[in-house]
């Protein structure tokens, strides 16, 4: 799976993958996209790192049950 950081604008071809599975698209609130479809904030956090996941919200979840790192016991 691809985790792409494109600030400036919706990845494209991510060529040899078929597509990417997570975007960031700020990092420490830089960001080219429009503020109104891309918020850089959350919550009370300002110039907050922010993903968007490929899928629907169902499968994000699965997605992080299957390759998310779990602390053992």
């Amino acid at each position: 799976w691809l985790w792409v950081a494109n600030y400036g604008r919706v990845p494209g071809d991510m060529s040899p993958w078929s597509r990417w599975h997570m975007w960031q698209y700020t990092g420490d609130g830089k960001c080219l996209l429009p503020r109104a479809s891309y918020p850089k904030n959350i919550a009370n956090i300002k110039n907050a790192e922010r993903n968007m996941f490929y899928a629907e919200r169902g499968a994000a979840r699965q997605f992080w049950e299957q390759h998310g790192w779990k602390v053992s016991d």
